[in-house]
């Protein structure tokens, strides 16, 4: 069992889950559980945000996991991509705007690959 405690608006709540596994260590299975929502929040939560991949409706052949690969290259490629201005803070949304309208740019992201 996993107790989960969480402020909001000067409320609190105390949620109890529990789980089946085989880890013995209490320090092992949290260690795995958070990193299963560390997957979560970094990959799909982006994938959502930046490519409504929730709305996605191809299901025609093998094209599904085809466009998914493409989505998540593009994803890396702009995570490690350099910012165009130099600043620290350059959204992904940023980033594939200024490949829309700056030709180097693009040109930069694409050797990447």
């Amino acid at each position: 069992m996993v107790k989960n405690t969480r402020m909001t608006d000067g409320s609190k709540t105390v949620d109890a889950r529990y789980f089946i596994t085989s880890f013995t260590h209490v320090e092992t299975a949290a260690k795995s559980m958070r990193s299963h929502w560390e997957i979560e929040n970094n990959l799909h939560w982006t994938l959502d945000m930046m490519y409504n991949e929730d709305y996605i409706r191809s299901r025609k052949d093998h094209s599904p996991q085809n466009l998914a690969v493409l989505r998540k290259t593009a994803l890396n490629l702009f995570k490690t991509a350099p910012n165009p201005t130099g600043k620290a803070n350059f959204s992904f949304h940023k980033k594939q705007i200024t490949c829309m309208c700056d030709d180097d740019y693009l040109i930069t992201i694409l050797q990447m690959l």
